[in-house]
């Protein structure tokens, strides 16, 4: 790994996870047990999965602590503070955030939404369409974007009527599920994952977590994930580690 002032490159045409792992054992060649004070951060489950397995072929099958590792696309408060050497107050915020709205219970919650708009509508085509709705909702937040501003989406007369229409079709979400979560002291699952990178990041900025922190593998693609990343590359302790980042851009 190379790089400066908390961003580090693994160039492109090295197989990340195993120079990932190289590089992480070197720097802990005088102390091995110290790898469990490393909390490293990757884009999936898969991702862990496959660092694990770099650290398995790294040690040549000695035993080893392993660093904690938690993905950040599906992350939960346990994901990110379990085995983890945590800032003070770190916990606490993290589990002050509601719990996420199970995505079958969801799913079920917005059909009945879409019956009661429409009685005619066969239950099954009513499940499907509210697949549809939870995917639409997920992408919105994602984004950080915000319904209320689907109505100067579309501006060509032609357009006009069926816009009228779909936007009453999407009063379900922009008017009705906001509603539905509240009576049930839940969130979307992309809204919790949003809240809970941002309060990892605002507990880290207070009080940095001991140990070191490093963010790997991940482009920032995410904005809640942009954010945590500039965080960590600004810890005293953090690095973020880019997948084939060329040095040569200003």
């Amino acid at each position: 790994m190379n790089g400066g002032g908390g961003i580090f490159n693994i160039r492109a045409g090295l197989p990340f996870a195993d120079a990932l792992a190289a590089g992480l054992l070197a720097e802990c060649a005088d102390d091995p047990a110290a790898l469990a004070d490393v909390r490293v951060l990757l884009p999936t489950r898969r991702a862990c999965r496959t660092l694990r397995e770099a650290f398995l072929r790294a040690a040549g099958g000695t035993p080893m602590i392993l660093p904690p590792m938690r993905p950040l696309g599906d992350v939960a408060d346990d994901d990110l503070a379990l085995d983890a050497p945590q800032a003070p107050g770190e916990a606490e915020a993290l589990a002050d955030l509601p719990p996420e709205v199970a995505p079958l219970r969801r799913q079920m919650m917005l059909a009945r939404l879409i019956l009661g708009r429409d009685a005619t509508m066969p239950p099954d085509h009513a499940v499907r369409l509210a697949a549809d709705l939870a995917r639409l909702i997920d992408a919105v937040q994602i984004e950080r974007l915000d319904f209320r501003d689907l109505p100067g989406l579309v501006t060509r007369r032609e357009l006009a009527a069926h816009w009228e229409q779909t936007l009453r079709f999407l009063e379900i979400v922009t008017a009705a599920w906001p509603d539905v979560l509240t009576a049930e002291g839940a969130l979307d699952p992309a809204a919790r994952r949003n809240d809970l990178l941002k309060t990892l990041a605002e507990a880290w900025t207070r009080t940095p977590p001991p140990g070191r922190v490093v963010a790997a593998g991940s482009t920032g693609s995410v904005p809640a994930t942009a954010d945590l990343l500039a965080c960590v590359a600004g810890l005293p302790n953090g690095r973020v580690v880019l997948p084939g980042l060329d040095p040569a851009l200003d």
